[in-house]
């Protein structure tokens, strides 16, 4: 099965959010938690850290701030509120 752009979108959307609301995670728990596999992961994992929005380290993954800042802009868009 090919992924195509909008199931890349919603999966970065996905994992941007929920890291926003985490200090940490653990790049299992995110792939799972997306139901893909490591190749998918791997294509999630690539724009993440090439676009800035999250560093990863010893399988763990933090949001940036950049990345912080677009999971703001996404909660928004989706009408999410944190308070």
């Amino acid at each position: 099965m090919t992924m195509t752009s909008d199931d890349l979108n919603r999966k970065l959307c996905a994992v941007i959010t929920t890291l926003a609301d985490v200090p940490m995670a653990h790049e299992t728990t995110l792939y799972l938690g997306l139901g893909c596999d490591m190749a998918v992961w791997e294509n999630v994992k690539f724009v993440l850290s090439a676009g800035g929005l999250a560093t990863f380290f010893n399988h763990k993954v933090r949001i940036t701030e950049a990345g912080r800042a677009m999971a703001a802009k996404i909660n928004k868009a989706m009408g999410v509120t944190h308070g």
